[in-house]
C-alpha cells in the first residue's frame, strides 16, 4: 500500500488524501488466524509537518470470518481501526544524528518509521492497527452453548442430555475412540 508523496514533499503544512486498497496478505494478514473477506481499506490522509516529517492519520477497514469460540460455527464480523503514524525521511534521520553526535543512539529512536525516496508504504502501519483492534475470540452469540464434551453435538441445535461430563470419561477418551 504505497503513497506518492511528490505532492507534498517540499511544501510544509500541506496534506494529501489517501485512499487505498489491498489484499489481506499483500497487507500481512493472511496469518492473522482469521479468514478476510475482500480487501483492506484504508482512507485518510498524509500531512507533511515540515523538517522532514509526515503523519498519516485515517481509517482502516476489513471484514472477517472466524469460528465461535464455543460451538465452531462460521462467525462474520466488520473491524474498523484508526490508524495513527509518524514517517521520518532520511535526511531528517541524518540531521538528528548530526545534532545528537556523541551522544548514544540507537537505530530505532521511536520518532516515526523511517522511508527514503518519494513514497511511503502504509501497510504496516494499517496491519498493526487492524491485527490490534481483532477480537481475540468470536462468538456466534453471546449465549452459545458451545459443543458437548461427552457426545460433541451441538448444544445450540439439540439437548443431548448430558450434563457436564456425566459418563465419568474425559472428552479425550471419546475422541480416541473416534479417531
Amino acid at each position: 500500500m504505497l503513497v506518492d508523496i511528490k505532492p507534498i514533499a517540499r511544501a510544509a503544512g500541506a496534506s494529501l488524501p489517501v485512499d487505498l486498497s489491498g489484499t489481506p496478505e499483500a497487507v500481512g494478514l493472511g496469518d492473522a488466524g482469521y479468514r478476510f473477506l475482500g480487501p483492506v481499506t484504508f482512507a485518510g490522509t498524509v500531512s507533511n509537518t515540515g523538517d522532514g516529517l509526515l503523519v498519516l492519520t485515517g481509517t482502516a477497514a476489513a471484514s472477517y470470518e472466524g469460528d465461535c469460540g464455543r460451538c465452531l460455527r462460521p462467525v462474520r464480523g466488520n473491524l474498523s481501526a484508526t490508524v495513527a503514524e509518524t514517517y521520518r525521511s532520511r535526511h531528517a534521520v541524518d540531521a538528528d544524528r548530526k545534532a545528537k553526535a556523541g551522544t548514544e543512539e540507537t537505530d530505532e529512536d521511536g520518532m516515526g518509521v523511517r522511508f527514503e525516496g518519494w513514497t511511503i508504504d502504509v501497510a504496516e502501519a494499517v496491519r498493526e492497527a487492524l491485527a490490534l483492534g481483532l477480537p481475540s475470540r468470536v462468538l456466534c452469540r453471546e449465549d452459545c452453548k458451545g459443543i458437548c464434551p461427552v457426545c460433541f453435538a451441538d448444544r445450540n441445535e439439540r439437548d443431548c442430555g448430558h450434563e457436564g461430563n456425566d459418563a465419568g470419561e474425559s472428552a479425550f477418551e471419546r475422541l480416541k475412540e473416534l479417531l
